[in-house]
């Protein structure tokens, strides 16, 4: 349970500023003092210069020009009154420089004790900072020995306490948001490590999941509560995990909503080879980076309703032993179900994928149903298993669909179904592309695209390059294509090479499709498949004027009379 530890400890060094980053300059009053004024160094020879002098001056100037100029005596006196005010102007002059000057030295030494305290508060604050993240990288240390304890109360605080470290961490002002983030991921990994980790019961496997179960199964009292204990632990973890993440508006307008100031939800979450031996609901919550459940076990429900996923999630070879529900949620990026088992009720319902779909070689022991979604990318089954029932209905797919060496051992239902898409363009386009034809489709109101994605001037509808395969697949007698809709442009491979239909039949027929380019060519199609001519959108009427019908039966088709609209 020490995951992340030596790197959280040597990740401390960096995070508080050195004493010697900022050193205090050389006194001021120092470099004044070496540069004192000669008037100033000498201010009492000057002054009492001035004085004797200018009383000498005024005693003996008069007098000598008295007697030997024959000056007035009235002439005197007013000569020596001056002498007297120039001396003790001089005087005055020396007396405010001198004042001026130690005013300025006060000063300086005022602005220097000033710096000087100011420099003495930033030591004191990086030294209370460096105490404080010494003090958390104690309790962190601690926490995570918590986590291994043998008393169940003992590894719950523990979480709570590492719970409010990352808390700590965002909320830690003094640090850039990406060394922020980097210390609450470490964290974070250590709650996700907790949830991987075996439990210290071997034998809870045995244990019926169902607590009104009165079987034990091999499993003694004792250990019975502790498999109690440590599942309260991990659901009390997880809904802690799930209370901090940004939380997004009801899922039939999908608003993005910030409930927390710190938001978990930039964090990577990596719960792979995990064990839930209890409920996880994900609801309403967003998830900014990549979540990972790969090889992990879901033995109670599994629900993910109203979710927005930015980045990659990844379900590979992930056992569901209940019910999965995947419901009203947005993939902005790629999701994996490769390899995947689903041995309960297994429902895709009212969700956008963004990108590409990837579930080949996935088993559905039980029902499946996938409606009211719309998938942007690719979507692969190859050599999946369909046990159970398997509803697909009401969908849109905008990339090609491969049910390749797929085997269906219950009725299979594909109805409602709409492939427009061009696997050929980006993301961006794609979604622009989608959006109109799904805007014209009003029996798909209830799915919402996001504002983010949505928010488009593009006005051109779909062409297609489209790819619908069951090679290789079998196929059950009572299996039922109905209401699927082609777009009438582009390049088409409708695949059933060497399918085994076990007396269920496509019924082929050809049709002839005018191209974009004006040019008629021949296309294979189930009969029950309507072809339509996206540049045939009527808005006023909110329909197709051209949609080729489906010719069923073969033997009543009449393709001059299937251009009509619908």
């Amino acid at each position: 349970m020490l995951e992340g530890e030596r790197s959280y400890q040597r990740g401390q060094e960096n995070l508080v500023p050195s004493d010697n980053a900022s050193s205090i300059p050389e006194s001021q009053v120092a470099q004044k003092a070496q540069e004192t004024p000669w008037y100033i160094r000498y201010f009492i020879t000057l002054l009492i210069g001035s004085g004797l002098g200018g009383g000498a001056a005024a005693i003996l100037l008069p007098w000598f020009l008295w007697l030997h100029c024959g000056m007035s005596s009235g002439s005197s006196d007013q000569l020596r009154l001056h002498l007297l005010y120039v001396t003790g102007g001089i005087i005055a002059i020396l007396t405010l420089l001198q004042t001026n000057w130690k005013n300025q030295g006060d000063r300086l030494k005022i602005d220097a004790d000033i710096k000087k305290n100011e420099q003495d508060a930033e030591k004191n604050e990086r030294d209370h900072i460096r105490q404080v993240h010494a003090e958390r990288r104690s309790r962190y240390t601690k926490a995570v020995e918590q986590l291994a304890n043998e008393k169940a109360a003992v590894r719950l605080g523990g979480v709570y306490t590492l719970v409010g470290l990352v808390d700590e961490w965002l909320s830690e002002e003094t640090l850039p948001y990406k060394k922020r983030l980097k210390e609450g991921q470490i964290i974070v990994n250590n709650l996700c490590a907790y949830i991987r980790s075996p439990l210290q019961v071997d034998s809870y496997m045995n244990l019926e999941l169902d607590n009104q179960s009165e079987s034990n199964n091999g499993v003694s009292a004792e250990e019975k509560i502790k498999i109690q204990e440590e599942r309260e632990i991990r659901q009390s973890l997880l809904e802690e995990i799930k209370s901090h993440l940004t939380t997004v508006s009801g899922s039939d307008t999908p608003h993005i909503s910030i409930s927390h100031n710190e938001s978990w939800s930039n964090f990577k979450y990596d719960f792979s080879n995990s064990t839930f031996f209890y409920p996880a609901h994900f609801k309403n919550i967003l998830f900014e980076n990549s979540i990972n459940f790969s090889k992990s076990t879901f033995y109670d429900v599994a629900y993910f309703d109203n979710l927005h996923f930015k980045e990659e999630v990844n379900f590979y070879k992930t056992r569901f032993k209940s019910i999965m529900q995947i419901n009203s949620s947005y993939f902005y990026k790629t999701v994996r179900f490769s390899g995947s088992e689903f041995y309960g009720q297994t429902d895709f319902y009212r969700s956008v994928f963004a990108h590409d779909f990837i579930a080949p070689e996935s088993k559905f022991y039980s029902s499946c149903t996938v409606a009211d979604s719309i998938f942007a990318g690719n979507s692969t089954f190859t050599s999946s298993y369909f046990n159970g029932p398997t509803n697909i209905y009401k969908n849109i797919f905008g990339g090609s669909t491969e049910f390749k060496e797929a085997e269906f051992g219950d009725p299979l239902n594909f109805e409602d179904i709409w492939f427009i898409g061009d696997s050929s363009i980006n993301m961006k386009q794609r979604w622009e592309r989608i959006k109109i034809i799904y805007n014209e489709f009003p029996s798909y109101s209830k799915i919402s695209l996001p504002k983010k994605i949505t928010d488009t001037n593009e006005t051109r509808t779909p062409t297609s390059i489209f790819s619908l395969s069951f090679k290789d697949s079998i196929i059950p007698r009572t299996s039922c294509f109905t209401g699927i809709y082609l777009s009438c442009y582009g390049k088409y491979d409708f695949n059933t090479a060497d399918t085994k239909l076990t007396a269920a039949k496509f019924n082929l027929t050809s049709r002839e499709v005018t191209l974009r380019n004006g040019k008629v060519v021949s296309r294979i199609f189930p009969a029950t498949f309507y072809i339509l001519d996206p540049d045939s959108w009527d808005k006023e009427k909110q329909k197709y004027t051209r949609v080729i019908k489906p010719t069923w039966p073969l033997d009543n088709s009449n393709n001059e009379e299937e251009d009509k609209a619908v």
